[in-house]
């Protein structure tokens, strides 16, 4: 009998079947991400589905701010409600950052997140820096401007932008293709109801108008003569509808008061609740 034969018949039979062992697994993370803005809430979402896959953790902040709360409570998304909007002062912007990320303290320290990802949320990164907390950010506008220790560790970017402008240096930017809308897009399932709860017809021209967000800091003025302009186009035009997407509350009175001819004879919707952009598109 050969030496490797006699080895073979001293081993339990079972050990011929014993399989490689399997790859450890990825270290499970907990990723803490701060839904700032309306579009996070879309954005995020295939994202956090994403990284549950691959076995990572996520909790969630959301900012009492423009539909974001309602678009997640309409996603059925599970977060903690931190935060609110300032305006459009500057000195209240400020002190309403540094407040947040005040607020958001008693969360981090319950949850012990080990990674903050955002796409904006500068009262995430700047208690992130404070704590020690890496974070990361997702951005595509390269002129946004924030303060010198507000700046995230690494950050995500279009690979149509030049890493210029940016806070990170060039060595911690990382891009993907496309661009963020390509991301949550093909989850889309249209709602046909939707128009009937606008009172919409078929048959109408349905234009869709985000008002400009006159409460930011990278606001231009010229962009209230565009929606000047088009609304007035809109409802000149027959059978043309206008569904307003005011940024809040505020927002729609002012508009409603400054311009009343815009909702003559229903020429112009402004939904009750918060909805599904893409449904409009």
């Amino acid at each position: 009998m050969r030496k490797d034969q006699t080895r073979c018949a001293e081993e339990p039979a079972s050990s011929y079947l014993r399989r490689p062992a399997a790859p450890e697994p990825t270290p499970r993370v907990k990723i803490w991400i701060d839904l700032d803005n309306t579009p996070h809430v879309p954005f995020f979402i295939p994202l956090a589905r994403e990284l549950e896959r691959r076995g990572h953790g996520t909790v969630l902040t959301a900012r009492d701010a423009f539909q974001v709360c309602e678009l997640a409570d309409l996603r059925g998304l599970k977060y903690s409600k931190v935060g609110r909007h300032y305006g459009k002062n500057a000195i209240l912007k400020v002190l309403g950052l540094f407040l947040r990320a005040a607020q958001l303290v008693p969360f981090v320290l319950r949850e012990r997140p080990q990674l903050a990802l955002s796409h904006g949320a500068r009262s995430q990164i700047v208690l992130g820096n404070l704590l020690r907390i890496p974070t990361v950010l997702v951005i595509d506008y390269e002129h946004a401007r924030t303060l010198p220790f507000a700046g995230p560790r690494w950050e995500i970017v279009p690979d149509s932008l030049s890493v210029e402008g940016f806070q990170c240096k060039s060595e911690r930017v990382r891009k993907y293709r496309g661009i963020k809308e390509d991301v949550y897009a093909p989850d889309f399932k249209p709602a046909p109801a939707l128009l009937e709860e606008l009172g919409l017809r078929s048959s109408d021209l349905v234009v869709t108008v985000r008002p400009p967000a006159s409460e930011a800091h990278y606001h231009n003025p010229e962009s209230e003569l565009l929606l000047t302009g088009l609304m007035a186009r809109i409802c000149q035009t027959q059978d043309a509808r206008a569904v307003l997407l005011p940024r809040n509350r505020d927002q729609e009175l002012k508009l409603r008061a400054e311009h009343p001819d815009w909702f003559v004879a229903g020429r112009t919707v402004v939904p009750a609740r918060a909805i599904d952009g893409l449904n409009l598109l």
